[in-house]
């Protein structure tokens, strides 16, 4: 009988919501994959490896195929919050087994490949939860099954997988970009090119142009798109283009923890300063943190620098909240974005929902 992903996470998550210890949730583990994924006798649990003359390690569980290490499988228990050490753990068992291949499995279950050509740290493929509709329960179930498993198929889908990543970026970066006053001149740069191949002169249109303001914002916004009525050519300067914009709300204030009183893009500064004093952690683990669940959350102040001088962005001085730098434990400065909000780069629902993984509440003040 072959199983799929709704068969599986129920035993994830039963596991999670009993507050099972560590111990207990490497059973769970250890039956998911010798019975549901046929693995069999091909896991191995707590295989010990020499590391030099005198020392040893012991990787929670080891899969092998054909003989051969294939993936190496960290875990914690199902309410854990994942840690740099925790990370760099896994790391070091698949160096040290010469994999690719790396599952942590505990809070969640995440998928890392260290490509073989790269000298940095493995890279993050997927995030699954223990949700029966999770986007990536199929691919795991079809990647680590042990009767379809081959290292070729998972390369391949790791590397379409950096594409996605890699245009997801993009994406984000050129949606922000439009939503800056580059994606303004570039409409103004556009309406001229048009109404000059429609037979006005530049004065004539920068005239039309004067009349007008353009906004660009993320959906669901407050502003209402501008009407706009056919120009006739023989009266331009005439002619008023009216934009309409809708009552101004008051902004909602939030705690966070239950004190305080932020704006959207404040409550993300006050989560990052929290979290900070909570745990102190290197500037990597951080960014690892807070990065791999929002992207371009937080930036450390020399790729903030770096990155503004390469910029054409007339506000880009104020896409970072460099009135309040933060320090990591390894001396690092670094920057929280101020891009946050329903309107904006980053989703504030996006924020509260890291907060909650994190053991935090950010909640608007009635």
């Amino acid at each position: 009988m072959d199983f799929s992903w709704t068969d599986i996470y129920q035993d994830f998550l039963n596991n999670k919501n009993m507050k099972c210890s560590e111990r207990e949730f490497q059973n769970c583990i250890y039956s998911v994959f010798r019975y549901y994924l046929r693995w069999q006798s091909s896991i191995i649990a707590e295989e010990c490896i020499p590391i030099g003359a005198a020392n040893t390690i012991r990787p929670d569980f080891v899969l092998y195929k054909d003989d051969m290490p294939q993936v190496v499988i960290e875990s914690k228990e199902p309410n854990h919050i994942q840690t740099e050490r925790n990370r760099d753990q896994l790391f070091s068992y698949m160096r040290q087994k010469k994999v690719d291949f790396g599952l942590y499995i505990g809070e969640v279950i995440q998928l890392y490949y260290d490509e073989p050509s790269d000298a940095e740290l493995p890279m993050l493929m997927f995030t699954l939860g223990y949700n029966k509709e999770d986007q990536y329960g199929s691919a795991f179930v079809n990647l680590f099954n042990f009767v379809d498993f081959d290292k070729n198929r998972i390369t391949e889908y790791c590397t379409n997988r950096i594409k996605e990543i890699q245009k997801e970026k993009q994406l984000k970066i050129d949606i922000q970009q439009l939503t800056s006053d580059e994606g303004v001149d570039l409409c103004l740069s556009l309406l001229k090119s048009h109404f000059i191949s429609k037979g006005y002169s530049e004065t004539d249109v920068e005239m039309i142009l004067d009349e007008i303001e353009i906004t660009l914002k993320r959906k669901n916004c407050n502003i209402i798109t501008s009407s706009f009525v056919d120009i006739p050519r023989e009266h331009p300067a005439q002619i008023t283009i009216r934009n309409e914009f809708s009552a101004s709300k008051k902004r909602q204030k939030y705690s966070v923890n239950g004190k305080g009183a932020y704006y959207k893009n404040g409550s993300a500064l006050e989560l990052v300063k929290v979290y900070l004093n909570d745990h102190p952690s290197t500037y990597n683990s951080i960014a690892s943190i807070f990065n791999g669940y929002v992207p371009n959350y937080v930036l450390s102040k020399e790729e903030v620098e770096r990155k503004e001088g390469r910029s054409f962005d007339r506000s880009k001085t104020k896409r970072w909240h460099k009135d309040c730098p933060l320090v990591s434990s390894d001396g690092v400065t670094f920057y929280v974005t101020t891009q946050v909000g329903d309107n904006c780069p980053i989703d504030f629902k996006d924020i509260v929902l890291l907060s909650e993984r994190l053991g935090y509440k950010i909640e608007p003040i009635l």
